[in-house]
């Protein structure tokens, strides 16, 4: 029976008594953003064996191989007897021509609102860099079908797209020619074969990499039979280097896959067990954030490592949920951390509601009116729909009303956003989505042209802090921050 059977027969049930459940990082708090490639399981017994052997993994997320050749139903009940949420699916590029509103009822269905393009039949790969971006802008088009219908669009690849048209890959001229819609599925053994340097190719897609494939490559000469590839953490990338630069660029989920491995469900607790070490769950820190000198600004349950402005609790308009600090409307008034922080990296994800506005401070004191008397603020706003969105300076990243964020490091409304800002002697910097969005000296020459140029001119006091609190900002619109941490630098 074809997948295309197989949906129209089981998702018409469904539809009617199945809502779509939020996207979120995790199903599992404390399984972190790590998911299994159903690929790498497809030998390894019937489907309820796979996802056993996921879960006996400790693994609570799939990514799974369209439709699994199951029923939606019988899908969904195998996933929920199991624990597991469906975080994305390989799709083949046919299958959205042909039958785009079949595979979204499908995947509405079964929880999932992630759709991958997998791979390219030999014919249907480019030959030229006019054809990278054809496929490139018909990509696009479904995408924007796709977000129109509640779901999202990415792109997977492997070796053939990583060929250079004067200076380009094929798969840069793709995402060029698609737009900010079509989101980045990076497969980083795939790009290590095709001689480029993971760590630093993350860096070309920033604020678009959805997810990594986290597959290793063995020595060369070895592991024929697994078509070259090995465990997670044995072979030869450089990890080290690999999964910081993913963080910085945003990527929400570490998909364990392995083409042909001997042992899968090695394979997979391998990888599982490599991963934890290295990448958090949300409000958590690894062991080697620990030993760094990394400290949590909130754990996912309370806030007692805040306060109101100027007050001694916090009000009740400030709440905990789902593990993220929320704003649940106006009249919370601006937090800020108990304590005060010189020189620091502060980290931390961000989500707004759809017209919303808000900020992050920091080197804020409480001698002025407001917290923005005298703290610089970076921006967190809907640039869609807030009609703050007239002024660059004002879109979010942006150092606000000082430096404008470039568009490449917004994404919009209802997606988390990650922000990393760095205050070192004097010296800001700020990345949103891996995007640097600013870098100045406060009380430079450059600072002070732009302060003179801004509403914060002759504003006494302004920036004039080597140490403060940091702020979360109440402008009287939902949003939501977690996975807050600070390193606190020269000390």
């Amino acid at each position: 029976m074809t997948n295309v059977a197989l949906r129209r027969i089981a998702v018409a049930a469904l539809a009617l008594c199945t809502a779509l459940p939020a996207f979120a990082r995790g199903g599992d708090a404390d399984a972190g953003p790590i998911a299994v490639q159903m690929y790498t399981l497809r030998n390894a017994g019937s489907l309820e064996d796979q996802l056993r052997i996921v879960q006996d993994a400790g693994v609570r997320a799939v990514e799974t191989v369209g439709t699994q050749n199951v029923p939606a139903d019988e899908l969904k009940r195998l996933l929920e007897q199991y624990g597991i949420q469906p975080v994305s699916a390989h799709v083949a590029l046919t299958e959205l021509r042909d039958d785009i509103d079949g595979v979204v009822a499908f995947h509405r269905a079964i929880g999932n609102r992630v759709l991958v393009v997998p791979w390219l039949q030999e014919a249907e790969r480019p030959a030229d860099a006019e054809g990278w971006r054809a496929l490139g802008r018909e990509l696009g088009d479904l995408a924007r079908r796709l977000q129109a219908m509640d779901m999202q669009l990415a792109y997977h690849n492997h070796d053939f797209e990583l060929v250079d048209f004067d200076g380009k890959t094929g798969l840069e001229l793709l995402f060029e020619a698609a737009g900010p819609a079509l989101a980045v599925e990076l497969d980083l053994a795939w790009v290590a074969r095709a001689g480029r340097d993971p760590a630093q190719f993350l860096g070309r897609f920033p604020g678009r990499v959805f997810a990594v494939h986290a597959k290793d490559n063995a020595p060369d000469g070895q592991a024929r039979d697994e078509q070259g590839f090995a465990a997670l953490g044995q072979g030869v990338l450089d990890w080290d280097a690999i999964l910081p630069a993913a963080a910085d660029v945003g990527v929400q989920w570490y998909i364990i896959e392995h083409d042909l491995p001997r042992d899968a469900a090695a394979v997979v607790a391998a990888g599982a067990d490599f991963l934890r070490e290295r990448v958090a769950a949300d409000n958590q820190l690894t062991a080697q954030e620990r030993e760094a000198g990394w400290q949590l600004l909130f754990d996912g349950r309370d806030l007692s490592q805040w306060r109101n402005f100027k007050q001694d609790g916090v009000s009740d308009q400030w709440v905990v949920e789902d593990g993220a600090i929320k704003l649940a409307g106006a009249g919370g008034g601006d937090l800020v951390t108990r304590a005060r922080y010189g020189d620091f990296d502060l980290r931390l994800d961000w989500k707004i509601s759809e017209g919303g506005n808000s900020g992050i401070f920091i080197l804020a004191d409480e001698t002025g009116e407001h917290i923005y008397s005298h703290a610089p603020e970076i921006q967190i706003l809907d640039n869609e729909r807030h009609p703050d969105n007239k002024l660059d300076t004002h879109l979010s990243g942006s150092l606000y009303d000082l430096i404008a964020s470039p568009a490449a490091s917004h994404r919009p409304a209802g997606e988390w956003n990650r922000v990393r800002i760095v205050h070192d002697r004097g010296q800001l910097t700020i990345w949103q989505n891996g995007v640097q969005t600013a870098s100045v000296r406060i009380h430079g020459p450059e600072w002070q042209r732009l302060v003179a140029a801004s509403k914060f001119a002759g504003w006494p006091g302004f920036a004039a802090n080597d140490s403060g609190h940091i702020g979360l900002q109440d402008h009287g619109d939902v949003v939501w921050f977690k996975n807050l941490k600070i390193k606190e630098l020269n000390r």
